[in-house]
């Protein structure tokens, strides 16, 4: 509906305003300048620079309104008192160095120079390799709530998997438990009632919708909070791939068996999840409360290797493509291989050379995407660039009984991430993302298996060939595909 509303205005105003169209090729001409000159990532230049001169009128109004996102003084003022928070306690003081090799090391002191975070030890780490196995233990952990209960998820969708949820986080808030929940406006809106949150926080339950969809267009719209984190007081978390929607748990299967993954952290590297879920309720609260109650609970677990959480938002968190970079570093310490599962495969040049040089050196790299799309241009685009990589010596991989959505990375069997960014532009560049990076770690042999499994149950696609006039589309889609 904006998009029909900004082009008739510039319709209109083209059909009566000859000096219109002066001034809007000259701010067009300007903007395109901007975009030469701005830090950005190759690929999106291109694709300011094609919408700008293919659709002036339009594409100068979009990017006015889309590629200038920043976060306003408060919500900068809200961060800044969290982290002066976060520092005061210190609640992580342990050194990881002589738990790690010297290329984990530097994976480690990348993640904190930049975000802060630091590794744990002493954090038990369980994988699930489906989400049916994940929503056992994660009800039963819910039960045993008796402080406080965090949830942070892209998607809520009304069904039986939210209902058991919430029919426990009601009698745990009826009982004084501190429930709160943040989820995505955007991600959960043609799921669950737009007076969901309302509705919850009558029954106590402290809700928010985060970025709450508005009827104009708004910079700030367009980063959705992709993240999935759960707390349950202070001692254990999950994060991974998996919504609260019936899909996620095979309950009702849209794309045939949906195949996604999950961690339970036990142990102090819990704190890292608490710390992330409270900077987000904060800022979208704009008020700041004491947070050592909620940190510091957990007990030792004695369990081998680092555990290393961390978040990723857009550019203005920290001026840094985070995640991207997580995966970059890993691909370019691999010397056995380098496996990834991904539901989207469109990456940026710097990816891509990753990839291609791990290849070149001998490693065996891997792919695993799905069989059955859930979107079906993001789909056929990623297909346009399975050439590309498989000339290379890249093995793509899709999974035969349907939709794999995991977004896991494991490397020479010592180290993996599991997190809930996707191997694309909007993951990468504009969502508010989490994930861990982890060292070393028992279940690491666990995600190992996972794959062969993925490996086993998918369909090898050398040879693969787009018809012709698929593959001309996807390649102008590819132009724009950094601004989806």
């Amino acid at each position: 509906m904006q998009i029909c509303v900004i082009v008739a205005v510039f319709l209109v105003l083209n059909i009566y305003f000859v000096i219109f169209r002066y001034v809007t090729a000259a701010a067009t001409i300007i903007a395109a300048a901007s975009v030469l000159c701005r830090d950005m990532l190759p690929e999106s230049k291109v694709s300011w620079l094609a919408v700008l001169v293919f659709l002036p009128l339009f594409g100068l109004t979009v990017y006015i309104l889309f590629s200038f996102n920043t976060i306003g003084k408060k919500e900068k003022s809200i961060v800044k008192k969290f982290k002066e928070q976060t520092n005061a306690l210190a609640f992580n003081n342990t050194p990881v160095e002589r738990y790690l090799s010297p290329e984990q090391l530097i994976q480690s002191d990348y993640i904190e120079s930049v975000t802060g975070r630091r590794g744990y030890i002493n954090t038990d780490v369980r994988h699930y390799p489906y989400g049916e196995r994940f929503f056992a233990d994660f009800l039963n952990d819910l039960e045993s709530a008796r402080d406080f209960v965090f949830l942070e998820y892209f998607l809520l969708a009304e069904g039986e998997m939210l209902s058991r949820v919430l029919s426990v986080l009601e009698r745990k808030a009826a009982l004084g438990v501190d429930v709160r929940i943040i989820y995505d406006d955007f991600g959960s809106a043609d799921r669950i009632n737009p007076k969901y949150a309302a509705e919850l926080n009558k029954k106590g339950i402290k809700t928010i919708r985060f970025n709450k969809m508005i009827p104009f267009p708004a910079a700030y719209q367009n980063n959705r909070n992709h993240r999935k984190i759960t707390v349950i007081d202070g001692k254990i978390g999950y994060t991974g791939g998996i919504n609260i929607a019936d899909e996620y748990i095979n309950l009702i299967s849209p794309y045939g068996v949906w195949k996604d993954t999950a961690i339970r952290l036990e142990g102090p590297a819990v704190d890292a999840l608490s710390t992330a879920f409270l900077s987000d309720f904060f800022s979208a609260e704009k008020a700041v409360e004491p947070i050592d109650r909620f940190v510091g609970k957990a007990e030792n677990m004695h369990s081998r290797g680092v555990v290393l959480p961390f978040c990723d938002g857009p550019k203005h968190m920290y001026n840094r493509y985070v995640t991207e970079n997580a995966y970059i570093n890993l691909i370019n310490s691999a010397r056995r291989y380098v496996w990834i599962s991904t539901p989207y495969l469109v990456y940026d040049g710097r990816i891509k050379k990753s990839l291609v040089a791990a290849a070149e050196r001998g490693a065996d790299v891997r792919i695993v995407v799905p069989h059955i799309p859930d979107k079906k241009l993001v789909f056929e685009i990623g297909r346009n660039n399975y050439k590309a990589l498989q000339k290379y010596g890249i093995k793509i991989y899709e999974y035969e009984p349907g939709f794999i959505h995991a977004k896991q990375l494991v490397c020479d069997g010592t180290t993996a991430i599991v997190g809930t960014a996707n191997l694309d532009y909007r993951s990468l560049l504009y969502n508010y993302e989490n994930a861990v990076l982890l060292f070393n770690t028992d279940c690491i042999s666990d995600i190992e298996k996972d794959f062969i499994s993925v490996f086993n149950r998918s369909v090898l696609m050398d040879g693969f060939e787009q018809n012709a006039l698929k593959n001309i589309f996807c390649k102008i889609a590819r132009t724009i595909a950094p601004l989806l």
